[in-house]
């Protein structure tokens, strides 16, 4: 009997060991939230990080918001009314900035590439888009690797010329600060995708060359709602039960600013992403979905205005803030 004793003893040392430093991890103080993210299903937030474990402090109900402290690829910490334990973290999405830790996925962009000869970019899953001379598009690097899709590629060497993002207090009136590039397919024999090329352009059209001053909020509705036929939207593709609505791709345009913001000094105040799935333009939980009811808002924190440039270049959308000029 002894003998058993000991032997089960063995065998759970560990894994009281494991809970034990779980705890006290836990239990460390204080804990300071690095993100905010919405439950995707009804799960239960753990002490361990096992799904199998019945060790649990409670249930978090879906679409509940959480505070993330840790984040990790499988696991993360994160608190909820007061219980603090481990998520899964594929059970979360849409989740915010709080502390200094860029949004997970985050690749930032080392500045912008003009192009001086054609090219044809593509990536697995997409037919691809050609590329100008003239054309912009925000790098990851001076080697011109940039994101395409949910994946990345690279434009062809000696095509194009590097022009460095300038940070903060080292900017000057019309330096480029920050980009991002998104794509999206053309088809003329579509009459929904040319419906959605126009929307983006009609949407670029209202939103390129807006001057946001130091403490100003911006808002994306402001310019570009309602989003209706008697707003000039065509029917076009979007994230929807159907498919397809008025104004599609206009997400798209939100999407590509949200991107270029994660690189700079703003403050996010209102943001929606279309679903737990995402969209094939841009990574889970770095898009960014508007409606008529659904605004997308920040404001900037820098001490001088930024200038908002949008660019609709056959299938290449390019949004790049730049330093603006006093009045």
């Amino acid at each position: 009997m002894k003998k058993l004793l000991c032997l089960l003893l063995l065998l759970l040392l560990p894994v009281l060991a494991l809970a034990e430093e779980a705890e006290s991890f836990i239990d460390a103080d204080p804990l300071e939230p690095l993100y905010r993210a919405r439950m995707y299903r009804d799960t239960r937030i753990r002490k361990v990080q096992d799904m199998d474990s019945r060790d649990w402090l409670g249930l978090v109900p879906e679409d509940a918001f959480v505070d993330v402290y840790e984040y990790g690829e499988e696991w993360c910490l994160c608190g909820y009314e007061g219980d603090v334990g481990y998520l899964p973290t594929e059970r979360l999405y849409e989740m915010w900035q709080i502390g200094p830790e860029p949004l997970p996925g985050f690749v930032p962009m080392e500045g912008l590439a003009i192009m001086m000869e054609e090219a044809f970019l593509t990536v697995e899953d997409y037919e691809g888009n050609a590329v100008k001379p003239g054309d912009i598009i925000a790098v990851i690097d001076q080697q011109g690797n940039v994101p395409m899709m949910r994946s990345q590629t690279k434009l062809p060497e000696g095509s194009f010329r590097f022009e460095p993002f300038v940070r903060g207090s080292e900017a000057r009136p019309g330096d480029a600060i920050y980009g991002f590039t998104t794509w999206f397919p053309l088809d003329e024999d579509d009459s929904l995708i040319v419906g959605r090329v126009y929307n983006i352009e009609l949407a670029i059209e209202r939103l390129n060359g807006t001057v946001i001053w130091p403490g100003e909020e911006f808002s994306y509705n402001d310019l570009c709602a309602p989003y209706s036929y008697d707003n000039g939207y065509k029917k076009a593709p979007n994230i929807s039960r159907d498919g397809v609505g008025v104004s599609g791709g206009v997400c798209q345009v939100s999407t590509t600013i949200f991107q270029a913001l994660q690189g700079m000094n703003v403050e996010l105040t209102e943001w929606y992403v279309h679903s737990y799935a995402g969209v094939q333009y841009a990574k889970r939980n770095h898009d960014c979905a508007v409606a008529t009811w659904k605004d997308f808002r920040f404001i900037n924190h820098y001490d001088f205005p930024i200038e908002m440039t949008v660019m609709a270049q056959d299938g290449v959308l390019t949004c790049v803030f730049r330093k603006g000029g006093e009045e």
